[in-house]
């Protein structure tokens, strides 16, 4: 995707261009949208983690790093108490599972900024 592309945004927002550069986005949605002030603004990732193709690295539970990630250590560096790389595949998983809303917290915050969405939330 290209800084010059426009995209839709489910829901009641408008389209926004995405401002990112280029190799800032490796993904094909990016989720940072440019707001009238020229501003990033945090949209929900247009793309989900999946659970059919979880990582099998990841602990049991809630919350859980799929096949799609790139390995931007994006995860790592905001929580790095929950989520490890795999150097035999390039990829982040989660080695612990939050047990507080704090660090419930912190690991949504790194899904919202996951550059692929590949965090998923199982709900549970």
């Amino acid at each position: 995707m290209s800084p010059e592309t426009s995209v839709g945004i489910a829901g009641d927002a408008v389209a926004k261009t995405c401002a990112a550069p280029v190799n800032a986005c490796r993904a094909l949605a990016c989720r940072m949208w440019q707001d009238e002030a020229a501003n990033h603004i945090l949209q929900p990732h247009p793309t989900m983690a999946t659970l059919a193709d979880r990582l099998p690295l990841n602990v049991a539970g809630r919350f859980y790093v799929d096949s799609s990630c790139i390995d931007c250590d994006q995860c790592r560096t905001e929580a790095p108490d929950f989520f490890e790389r795999d150097a035999d595949t390039g990829t982040s998983f989660l080695k612990r599972q939050p047990d507080t809303a704090d660090d419930v917290a912190l690991v949504q915050q790194a899904a919202m900024n996951c550059a692929t969405g590949s965090i998923g939330d199982d709900g549970a």
